[in-house]
């Protein structure tokens, strides 16, 4: 008789770290969902702000905010860095998502092994 209920409250913690792991993936997920999102609108802005700036004269005044001051620029001193910036969210976009394409990889994987099924984890897979 103990041997069966220690049997039940093995597996119950088993399904239970099962669960809890699904959930730490998923959380996982969702966080680099939202930094993918965040990452594609402000690359989105830099680059408008890039091709506006390129039709503009080089030596024409521009504000730029640097450690929450606006500071006083020339445009051919501030396109440079804006386009460096542009490449660098562009790689960081680039590497949260190869990480998200992986990460769905792993919870396939996690929910193959474990046998799960959820009905709105198709929802999921739709993102990428």
């Amino acid at each position: 008789m103990e041997s069966t209920s220690q049997q039940r409250q093995s597996e119950n913690k088993s399904s239970n770290d099962v669960r809890q792991g699904f959930k730490i993936l998923l959380k996982d997920y969702r966080e680099k969902t939202k930094e993918f999102a965040m990452l594609e609108s402000k690359l989105r802005e830099h680059k408008v702000v890039v091709e506006t700036l390129m039709n503009e004269n080089s030596d024409r005044k521009c504000y730029v905010k640097i450690d929450g001051y606006l500071c006083e620029r020339k445009m051919k001193d501030v396109l440079p860095d804006l386009i460096n910036k542009t490449a660098d969210l562009e790689s960081r976009l680039n590497n949260v998502k190869d990480y998200l394409a992986n990460q769905g990889d792993i919870i396939q994987e996690y929910r193959a092994k474990h046998n799960m099924e959820l009905s709105t984890f198709s929802l999921y897979n739709k993102l990428f």
